[in-house]
């Protein structure tokens, strides 16, 4: 399924659970939880099973939306994370948007996020979204730059949203087609 160097976005496996625990604990570090949701009683295979059945529309527990998961693989490692989310609740409406994305510190700056963004865009506009809202930290800047590559501009209504952390999230719109 790889050839060398290629990079593959792919729904989340079993298989997998080293791999993203391990990018979990790195990404801790940013505030930034790779397995989002996961349950700390919960296996990692019911955790991936449970993904599925969201993606598919089943079992969408009270408060989130239908979401795709999908991890970022080369020549057998995982890279990093996309949360694709076809719908948007108060919260994703606000702040979070409808893709969220992570990158391993080691794999930053090699068009690993891109490659995300671009896989959720086309993920959404598959599913019948035009405009795609994705947000990022104001101090993020590599994130900010992967968001204008992919054609996000910043909302000219609400540009920014104060965090009940205190910071600052810049929010743009980007087509999906």
């Amino acid at each position: 399924m790889s050839e060398t160097n290629r990079l593959i976005i792919r729904q989340l496996r079993p298989s997998d659970r080293h791999q993203a625990e391990a990018l979990h604990e790195q990404l801790l570090a940013d505030e930034f939880e790779f397995l989002v949701g996961r349950g700390e009683r919960e296996s990692f295979a019911d955790y991936v099973a449970r993904q599925l059945a969201n993606e598919e529309g089943r079992d969408i527990p009270e408060g989130w939306v239908r979401a795709g998961f999908y991890v970022a693989e080369r020549d057998g490692e995982l890279l990093g994370r996309l949360g694709v989310r076809y719908e948007l609740n108060a919260f994703l409406a606000s702040v979070a948007g409808h893709l969220g994305y992570g990158v391993g510190p080691a794999y930053r700056r090699q068009g690993v996020a891109e490659a995300l963004a671009r896989f959720g865009l086309q993920r959404l506009h598959a599913s019948g979204v035009d405009q795609a809202l994705i947000t990022c930290d104001e101090a993020n800047t590599g994130s900010r730059a992967t968001i204008e590559k992919v054609g996000g501009r910043l909302d000219r209504q609400q540009p920014t949203v104060r965090r009940h952390d205190g910071g600052t999230t810049l929010r743009f719109w980007a087509p999906t087609g």
